[in-house]
């Protein structure tokens, strides 16, 4: 199995942090649904994407001890059921057990709910977006896979 990419996650945790912030607020504010929406697809991506990423020497100091180094994921795009079905085997039976665990709820029916949020949530002001948000799903997902990742792959 590979290992997490311990910069993509923590990056992915900011994203988290600031929807929980305004989620656990006591009011959410409507013209902030959005963001809370982005923010936790964002970050469900991001996540899914540190279990599967290439480390390239791009060369040169860069703080005069280490070599840059480049970070690259291996799956594209933002669909989250896409991604998660991308993932190598290990990750993702790994990252099913582990959820199910966190949150008692399988994590591929929460996918495919959750699965083009945050494309969607983009062009929320367009009239053929009509979409529905799940935002307590979105959470769990967002949380029970940032769970499921510090539990289990570290």
């Amino acid at each position: 199995m590979k290992e997490v990419s311990g910069y993509v996650f923590s990056n992915e945790c900011s994203f988290l942090k600031i929807a929980d912030l305004v989620y656990d607020s006591d009011e959410i504010i409507e013209e902030l649904v959005p963001a809370i929406v982005a923010n936790y697809a964002f970050s469900v991506e991001l996540m899914l994407k540190s279990l599967d990423v290439n480390y390239q020497n791009v060369g040169g100091p860069s703080a005069g001890l280490l070599p840059s180094t480049e970070i690259e994921t291996n799956i594209r795009g933002h669909k989250l059921a896409n991604i998660f079905s991308q993932l190598p085997h290990d990750s993702k039976e790994l990252l099913k057990k582990a959820f199910k665990e966190c949150t008692k709820e399988e994590i591929e029916p929460i996918l495919d709910l959750c699965n083009n949020d945050f494309a969607l949530i983009r062009y929320a002001h367009e009239s053929q977006s009509k979409k529905i948000y799940r935002i307590g799903k979105l959470r769990l997902l967002a949380q029970g896979v940032n769970q499921s990742i510090r539990e289990y792959f570290a």
